[in-house]
């Protein structure tokens, strides 16, 4: 692709501006020039020379006219004007921005560019680094859910078995068929702490009180536990491959329906 004409202004006056003026030269330049290699103007100058005339079929001469400040008071009008070309502006676009800016920006130029705090954009940014990129992608911008939710989401992702189960559901063919709202909605119940610890428990007494036993769900997995009966427990055990053959024929043979409606009673998404 063409590259653009930058017309940068800029007056270099000691080595602190020097330092400035090298990282916005990086940023536009996709780190053709380094920040901290220059140990003078002149030295600046001349690959700033070479770059634009190797990107340029035409270059215009190239001289310093305005100050530091200056270079950073348009780069805070450029984020600004980029931002207001897009007045609907999502949680998930904010959160992405911040994210964006924060690897190339002063904290101060974000938040001017964002319209945003200092304590709002530390969250934006904790948002930004705890989601990867590609679960943001898969859910997609979400414009329901708000930002409060996109940060308990975050607080969630940092412990790694939740990310590890989110990950593995944003790749399921199911989830990709839902809107991007409903994603949001899928992935923030997995990661939810009420959900990952609740737990469901039943009791069963066989004939005659002999024998009985404690069944709990809790998240994915179900625990049986047998009591006043110890060699039933051990009955049930050394048929555990019966149990599973029987329960699959069983499985295989209903109706869709009816194992929507045996997951549902079982608390199965």
């Amino acid at each position: 692709a063409r590259r653009p004409h930058y017309h940068v202004h800029f007056t270099p006056t000691s080595a602190s501006w020097i330092n400035q003026v090298e990282r916005w030269f990086g940023l536009l330049t996709e780190r053709a020039i380094r920040r901290g290699v220059h140990c003078s103007v002149g030295e600046l100058e001349r690959d700033i020379r070479a770059f634009i005339e190797a990107t340029n079929a035409d270059p215009k001469p190239f001289r310093w006219v305005k100050s530091a400040d200056a270079i950073l008071a348009s780069v805070k009008r450029f984020c600004l004007r980029a931002l207001e070309a897009e007045p609907e502006t999502t949680p998930l676009q904010r959160t992405s921005d911040a994210g964006h800016y924060d690897s190339g920006f002063e904290r101060s130029v974000i938040i001017d560019a964002l319209s945003t705090d200092k304590g709002e954009l530390s969250k934006l940014i904790a948002v930004a680094r705890a989601v990867p990129e590609s679960i943001v992608n898969r859910i997609g911008p979400a414009p329901k859910a708000g930002r409060r939710r996109w940060l308990a989401l975050a607080e969630q992702m940092k412990r790694p078995l939740v990310a590890k189960e989110v990950e593995e559901a944003v790749m399921e063919e199911a989830f990709a068929s839902l809107d991007s709202d409903a994603r949001f909605v899928r992935v923030a119940a997995l990661a939810a702490p009420q959900n990952r610890h609740a737990s469901v428990s039943a009791s069963w007494a066989g004939q005659g009180g002999r024998a009985t036993a404690q069944i709990s769900r809790k998240g994915t997995g179900v625990t049986l536990a047998i009591e006043r009966d110890p060699s039933f427990g051990d009955y049930v055990a050394s048929r555990l491959d019966e149990l599973y053959a029987a329960f699959l024929a069983e499985d295989r043979s209903r109706t869709p329906c009816e194992s929507e409606r045996g997951n549902a009673a079982n608390g199965k998404d």
